[in-house]
């Protein structure tokens, strides 16, 4: 499975912040946590409540913007070395 944020990002950046957004309370708590900790252009990813995240954003920010593309999936519970080419993520199930 491929998610397309090339037209978000170029980075090849991806990091797993899971455990930074670990203490969030909410939904919003943990998108702004995991683009906090990405600390740059790039593909954050994270698991929350059952469910997999995953934001591009193309500059360093403290919190989600309306310039991020964030893509939830459902059902998808088990993401292992997900790759990222330049804003194309590749998962591996």
């Amino acid at each position: 499975m491929r998610i397309i944020f090339d037209s978000i990002t170029s980075s090849g950046n991806l990091f797993d912040e899971t455990e930074n957004v670990a203490s969030s309370t909410n939904l919003n708590a943990a998108e702004n946590a995991a683009v906090k900790a990405l600390g740059s252009a790039g593909v954050a990813f994270f698991s929350f409540r059952g469910s997999e995240y995953f934001i591009a954003t193309n500059h360093t920010e403290t919190a989600v913007s309306s310039d991020d593309a964030i893509v939830k999936l459902v059902g998808v519970t088990d993401i292992h070395d997900p790759s990222n080419s330049f804003g194309i993520v590749t998962l591996h199930a």
